[in-house]
């Protein structure tokens, strides 16, 4: 399934014999494609064979879809797609419970595992605008994301219904929901950690004292 040329062209810290001693293999420890709009899909065996994966950097391709067992790379710390045509993002993260940086803006994501995202224990970084419809939780009960440092939602498009506050984000310095519709001002709760906060093309009508 051209793994050979996605080690080639894509693996940066390549890792051949990882675990393996006496078998070489495409493992690698980080992965980068820019540039390339052939790639609209990878080869289903990539997460069996590069188990060692921690980075994963695929930007201003054409991937329209992620392999079914991408669980699997339960090493993963940061993993970027941007500017893709992804229109689904169904990994269960929770099984990466390593990672601290998600970035998924620019596709056309609308559908993806909710409860692994929103609940995930050490992400720090989220990057989800630009999705347009891409949904939230229905509710804040359904969040917990307590290292999470750095949220953007921007012009997805969509409404939010419940209001950001402490309990669901406790770390959290970067709020960004520009290009959405609140429902409800973020909670003064979140005044001690908050540095930045953008709210534009939001419908507010008004901003509390």
């Amino acid at each position: 399934e051209k793994l050979s040329g996605i080690y080639k062209n894509g693996c940066e810290v390549k890792t051949p014999y990882c675990k393996r001693i006496f078998e070489p293999t495409c493992n690698c420890a980080s992965f980068k494609m820019v540039n390339n709009y052939s790639l609209t899909k990878l080869p289903n065996n990539m997460a069996d064979e590069m188990f060692a994966l921690r980075g994963v950097l695929i930007k201003d391709c054409n991937l329209t879809k992620l392999p079914d067992n991408f669980d699997k790379l339960k090493q993963m710390t940061s993993f970027q797609i941007l500017f893709n045509k992804l229109n689904e993002f169904n990994v269960n993260v929770s099984e990466w419970a390593k990672l601290h940086r998600l970035e998924l803006p620019y596709n056309n994501i609308v559908k993806y595992n909710k409860t692994a995202i929103w609940r995930h224990k050490s992400l720090s970084i989220l990057d989800l605008n630009d999705n347009i419809g891409m949904t939230l939780p229905s509710s804040k009960n359904d969040i917990h994301m307590p290292s999470l440092t750095f949220l953007a939602l921007n012009n997805n498009s969509i409404n939010i219904d419940f209001s950001f506050d402490k309990a669901t984000f406790p770390n959290i310095n970067y709020l960004l929901l520009n290009g959405n519709t609140i429902r409800s001002f973020p909670d003064k709760s979140l005044k001690d950690t908050l540095i930045k906060l953008g709210v534009a093309r939001c419908n507010l009508l008004s901003i509390p004292a």
